[in-house]
């Protein structure tokens, strides 16, 4: 018990004056010198750290689409294509209290599917909302345009990022369900 003790101790002096020796040497403009000695002599201090478990993480997915729009019709298509996700990823003022409170943004299902049948090779993806949204105009670096129209001139390249997260934890028995 007292080799125990003492053992307790010198690591508690070591390690106060592993972190004493630093800061005096970065109060010096010295930088670190315990990192400096333990290179030099091919060691390192254990920092005894661990991990636990807290909670799982919510799932994210993430959906890239390149749209080169044709002519101004299929143009317009994207445009209302931005603008459904736009619309739906934020939340609503709740006018009977006062604009104090907001309704939740839409949830979305996303699924899967092969020949109008869902692909049960890829893995399910229970309700999520959108979490982010990115636009980008013209491919690359690049801003090109058609010829200007009614509202202006349409790009001619659009890219559109869609960031979604489930909304509830999936654990091993959704897993096996498929999720």
């Amino acid at each position: 018990a007292v080799n125990a003790a003492i053992k307790g101790a010198v690591g508690s002096l070591g390690s106060y004056g592993k972190k004493l020796i630093d800061e005096v040497g970065e109060s010096l403009e010295l930088g670190r010198p315990a990192q400096l000695i333990s290179k030099a002599v091919g060691v390192a201090f254990n920092p005894h750290e661990e991990q636990f478990f807290k909670k799982p993480n919510f799932r994210s997915f993430s959906y890239s689409f390149d749209f080169w729009p044709k002519n101004e019709a299929e143009m317009e298509d994207v445009n209302k294509i931005i603008f459904l996700f736009k619309y739906h990823m934020h939340p609503t003022l709740d006018k009977a209290t006062g604009g104090r409170l907001f309704k939740v943004p839409s949830e979305f299902e996303i699924h899967y599917a092969y020949f109008g049948r869902e692909n049960e090779y890829l893995n399910k993806i229970s309700r999520c909302v959108l979490k982010d949204m990115n636009v980008e105009y013209g491919p690359g670096e690049q801003y090109s345009t058609f010829r200007p129209g009614k509202k202006g001139a349409p790009p001619v390249n659009t890219k559109l990022t869609l960031e979604f997260e489930e909304t509830q934890f999936i654990t091993k028995n959704e897993i096996a369900e498929g999720y």
